[in-house]
């Protein structure tokens, strides 16, 4: 596990003021479990960070732990990784609305404000942990799986306020975010030292 030094400002939570209704929030903010009927992709539930990455600060960075991917319930663990604008929707996964990017569990496709997905890497599912990093430096984004740098996602990211994002699809899914108070799996100081 690798330490961080994190930027005041910096995400700390997930946003209680803009998140579904269909997800639940523990009381220390971290950690969220779809509590809706997961009958169609319409109950798509996401939330954002309480704040943005600040592009001044180069490399923004979180990990998300999957405690319960739905897939023991079930159903195909449809979990999505990754950030959005301020006023991106929280009615669809993280990628399926402009404004949105993310890297999708069931299929290890990345989407960009569309529903068709790009291949990308591997699926990840229970026990994972799943990084998302915005180099503004570089206007890239790229995602680490246990630890490991998957490789850039996206190009020519908006030089813009974008904050950490996740969504669930189906009951029984919980996740829990790391936003730097516990050490990262993926070596961010490192990756920060070779680009700043």
């Amino acid at each position: 596990m690798h330490s961080n030094n994190l930027e005041i400002d910096a995400p700390t939570r997930w946003s209680r003021n803009k998140a579904s209704r269909l997800l639940t929030i523990y009381d220390d903010n971290l950690k969220i479990m779809y509590s809706g009927l997961g009958r169609n992709d319409d109950e798509s539930a996401a939330l954002i960070a309480n704040n943005s990455f600040r592009s001044s600060i180069n490399v923004g960075y979180f990990e998300v732990y999957i405690i319960e991917d739905g897939c023991d319930n079930g159903f195909e663990g449809k979990i999505g990784i990754g950030f959005g604008a301020a006023r991106t929707s929280v009615r669809q996964l993280p990628g399926w609305f402009p404004g949105s990017y993310g890297y999708h569990g069931d299929d290890g496709n990345i989407f960009r404000a569309q529903f068709n997905g790009t291949p990308y890497s591997t699926t990840y599912g229970k026990g994972d942990t799943i990084g998302c990093c915005i180099d503004y430096q570089t206007r890239t984004a790229f995602f680490t799986k246990n630890g490991i740098n998957l490789g850039i996602a996206f190009t020519n990211i908006p030089l813009c306020r974008f904050y950490p994002m996740v969504g669930l699809r189906f009951p029984g899914q919980i996740i829990e975010a790391n936003f730097g108070k516990n050490p990262f799996a993926f070596d961010i100081q490192l990756y920060r030292s070779f680009t700043c």
